[in-house]
């Protein structure tokens, strides 16, 4: 039976994406496979691996980030050679930093999940390359994001593949709008968008409202509703706090809405019309297979990913940071809704983040 340590960085945000993501394949590869999991905070999901038989290690970081350094590449050495572990699986950068010291002077095979990918204009630093020299194999989100990667470090194209997100299709289905609205207390007569995403700037729910919500006139901003679903506290979070003093400052309250993270968020997609990624950077954003996976279309910026998996059949792709040509598709979508066949939209999700061929795909990489 294979052995597998798997080395996961949580930053307690209730939606998070990687490690939902790795959470679904840990659920499934935790009965082929021994599987141990090694993180620095407790969170919803340490319970949740523990209910599918993963041993899980909490090692908290320590505020000397030197001595977390040793500690922890000295730990994952340790763990390794007493529990006979042969692969290591890093599923973010700062897992990678913190642990391939360790992984390698055991000689131990090394795999990395990439999340996400800088614009090509932006350079990444020189410890990035010192990290990824050392793994064996990365696994990114989508073949778009794979040639992004390999872009940035040609090195890489060797030992680079891809493997799309799964997706709960039990949770994240069709259901009647009408019907939902009602029961979430939203309006019935409004063209909904939803952005659902962390407060923080690289999703730059600031400078959407601030360059694009900004500019809608009034009788737009009647007919149109703008909910933003994130970690929506403002006390704690003054990325969050700025996005509500912006919609002030621009007298937005009237069509932009503020939620915290909603544990029935597909109800929230079904809800929708569209649903808007307005990141700087994306890996494959889980907003947009999650939308898409009850039917609903998306209109993104074009970072990682967007131009392969919407397609034109699933949304629109907008060039990177253009505001403008954002809220001009913002208007002409609006009158488009019953264009997208959404049972086509359905199926295409159904084909492309199941849950077979991204276990298998993991399986197969791992000692």
């Amino acid at each position: 039976m294979k052995s597998i340590l798997f080395v996961i960085h949580q930053t307690g945000t209730k939606g998070n994406g990687g490690v939902q993501s790795i959470t679904n394949i840990l659920q499934q590869i935790s009965s082929k496979s021994k599987v141990y999991v090694l993180t620095q905070q407790e969170t919803s999901f340490n319970s949740i691996w523990e209910k599918s038989g993963i041993q899980v290690i909490y090692l908290p970081d320590l505020k000397n980030k030197v001595f977390n350094f040793i500690r922890k590449n000295i730990f994952i050495a340790y763990f390794l050679i007493k529990n006979k572990i042969t692969t290591v699986h890093c599923n973010d950068i700062q897992s990678l930093f913190l642990a391939f010291i360790g992984v390698k002077f055991t000689f131990r095979k090394l795999i990395y999940n990439k999340r996400a990918v800088k614009p090509s204009f932006e350079k990444y630093s020189f410890k990035w390359k010192v990290a990824l020299s050392f793994v064996d194999h990365v696994i990114v989100l989508s073949k778009d994001m794979q040639n992004r990667v390999v872009g940035h470090f040609p090195f890489l194209s060797k030992k680079i593949s891809f493997s799309y997100s799964i997706v709960d299709f039990e949770k994240f289905k069709f259901r009647n709008k009408a019907e939902v609205r009602k029961e979430l207390g939203l309006p019935l007569d409004k063209i909904i968008f939803g952005i659902v995403a962390r407060f923080e700037d690289v999703k730059q729910q600031d400078l959407f409202i601030s360059n694009c919500l900004n500019q809608l006139n009034l009788a737009e901003r009647k007919e149109l509703l703008f909910c933003m679903i994130g970690d929506i506290d403002s006390v704690t979070n003054n990325f969050a706090q700025k996005c509500i003093s912006l919609v002030e400052k621009h007298d937005l309250e009237d069509c932009v809405k503020f939620y915290p993270y909603q544990l029935n968020i597909e109800e929230w997609y079904s809800a929708f019309d569209f649903t808007l990624v307005v990141s700087i950077k994306e890996g494959l954003a889980r907003c947009m297979i999650e939308s898409i996976s009850c039917g609903i279309p998306v209109i993104s910026f074009d970072v990682s990913s967007a131009t392969e998996i919407l397609n034109h059949e699933r949304g629109v792709v907008v060039p990177q940071n253009n505001f403008d040509e954002l809220l001009k598709e913002i208007l002409n979508q609006k009158s488009k809704i019953s264009v997208y066949d959404e049972n086509n939209i359905i199926s295409y999700s159904r084909e492309a983040f199941s849950l077979t061929s991204s276990v298998e795909h993991y399986l197969s990489l791992y000692v």
